[in-house]
């Protein structure tokens, strides 16, 4: 059902009995894990970085080179920053609209009553529930940009757009080992390796990060059948992957976020705060307020995160060539082959 715009009224949205509950999914697990700062501008830092000169094992002074000083070198550190950007919704509701709770349209049986007794309540609710959603899709997926007028749209930089280093390309191919050992490689050359580092996958490529299990053949205990792959060890440590896939991640993309090292930037409007909720000026017989948010993300230093790119968007049928059953009363383990 699409969602109504304009002024709620009696003659929309109506009001009907029964238990009233929310379609849409509104968990934002990576908003939640991350800790918050306030800023006082729109700009922010999200840090600065440089690079020591490569390595050699190979000298190249001899002694009579050696009495005069080599060439002076210096370190050429680079600035990383984001932006906040602006979050509105609106809510308005005719005094006609809040005092008609107790008329019910649709069936209504003996006993039922209206479960919505404050509609402008329930709108403020749902309006915060977007705005939470807007958050947590642009965690993953915001690209930047710096307004240079008011006309223009601040936009913080998401996760994806922010990593450029650490990325492997899969070719069109599905999740597989040898793509899970890249990126883990990738990892190997930072200072904390893959210590809090979180795979966030769509749904498709969760699928394709379970068939590494059931191509091999399904782990089973004899009441329990299937996979649900959340850990995967590797010579360079254990990935961890966010349980059931994330709605906001692109299909075809595997995101591994370090999210220690990234935080929401809250942008107070002051004497009100970052998020809040204010009556807008009174015309008519309405109630009419707003919801105003300025938010960005401060995603760290992009190396320290990896993504997949050019993923399958499809998954081919397992193979599974073999089933083990294993019996939790330690009995012997089975293997008995099937065909493919």
């Amino acid at each position: 059902m699409a969602l109504g715009t304009g002024i709620q009224g009696v003659f929309a949205p109506v009001n009907v009995a029964g238990a009233l509950f929310v379609k849409t999914d509104t968990t934002t697990p990576l908003f939640n894990r991350l800790g918050g700062v306030a800023h006082g501008s729109r700009e922010f830092i999200v840090g600065s970085d440089y690079e020591l000169a490569a390595s050699s094992a190979t000298a190249q002074i001899s002694e009579d080179a050696s009495v005069t000083a080599p060439a002076p070198s210096y370190d050429s550190p680079v600035q990383v920053k984001n932006v906040t950007e602006i979050h509105m919704k609106a809510v308005r509701s005719t005094y006609r609209k809040i005092s008609n709770i107790d008329a019910l349209t649709g069936l209504n049986l003996a006993g039922q009553e209206n479960n919505v007794k404050n509609p402008l309540a329930l709108a403020i609710r749902n309006r915060l529930a977007e705005l939470r959603n807007d958050l947590e899709n642009t965690l993953i997926n915001g690209e930047y940009n710096l307004a240079t007028t008011s006309a223009e749209v601040d936009r913080t930089r998401g996760l994806n757009e922010a990593i450029v280093t650490n990325v492997i390309e899969a070719a069109g191919a599905e999740l597989n080992p040898d793509i899970l050992m890249e990126v883990a490689r990738a990892f190997a050359g930072t200072p904390f390796g893959l210590n809090g580092v979180l795979g966030v996958l769509n749904a498709e490529q969760i699928v394709q990060l379970n068939k590494i299990i059931t191509d091999e053949g399904h782990r089973a205990s004899m009441g329990d059948a299937g996979s649900n792959l959340l850990t995967y060890l590797t010579p360079f440590g254990r990935m961890t992957f966010l349980e059931g896939g994330h709605r906001f991640q692109t299909n075809g993309t595997a995101g591994f976020y370090r999210l220690g090292v990234c935080r929401n930037v809250l942008h107070p409007v002051p004497g009100m705060g970052s998020v809040f909720y204010e009556p807008l000026a009174k015309t008519g017989a309405t109630e009419h307020g707003q919801i105003y948010a300025q938010w960005g993300l401060d995603h760290g230093l992009e190396w320290q995160h990896a993504k997949v790119t050019g993923l399958a968007t499809t998954t081919g049928a397992s193979t599974a060539p073999k089933v083990h059953i294993v019996n939790t009363e330690d009995a012997p383990v089975y293997t008995s082959a099937v065909s493919a």
